[in-house]
């Protein structure tokens, strides 16, 4: 003896079909008005002959800025041409600012001070390894492919 009609099992399929399709549009139709990821600071501090930390990891758009809490005066010159090179007095107070936006690895160096301490250098990894919600029609199109899985299971049913 069956549980359920074959209606109300067909009936059952159509509402989840019906309710999935409702969710993927509202998304497709509200994702463009979601708000951006706000833009975050991260903070390197110059220490005597070194950088804290020595690794910062970013997304695109976020901005780095280097403190010196030493005595000396630093740079973080870059490896390659991202940025000009920055130079940073000491004081607490001193800071310096850049703003990667392409993804890939970036070193630097303190050019007053690597050729004597090979420690005063660091990276900075711009990465997109967190993807954002952007591609609509992707969900979209892929939940379409689902519900007619449903429905070509149902009337399998």
């Amino acid at each position: 003896m069956k549980k359920y009609s074959e209606r109300a099992r067909r009936e059952l399929v159509s509402a989840v079909v019906l309710i999935i399709l409702a969710i993927v549009i509202g998304i497709a139709v509200l994702a463009p008005l979601m708000p951006a990821r706000a833009v975050t600071n991260h903070v390197v501090e110059m220490h005597e002959y070194y950088f804290l930390p020595q690794f910062t990891t970013v997304a695109p758009g976020d901005t780095v800025t280097w403190h010196n809490s030493g005595i000396a005066p630093h740079t973080a010159t870059s490896n390659t041409t991202a940025w000009l090179e920055v130079t940073v007095t000491s004081g607490l107070d001193s800071a310096a600012t850049v703003m990667p936006m392409t993804p890939g690895n970036y070193t630097y160096i303190c050019s007053f001070h690597f050729g004597l301490h090979n420690s005063m250098w660091g990276a900075i990894i711009v990465s997109t390894a967190v993807p954002e919600f952007s591609s609509s029609f992707v969900v979209v199109v892929g939940m379409l492919v689902i519900a007619l899985g449903l429905m070509m299971v149902r009337r399998k049913l």
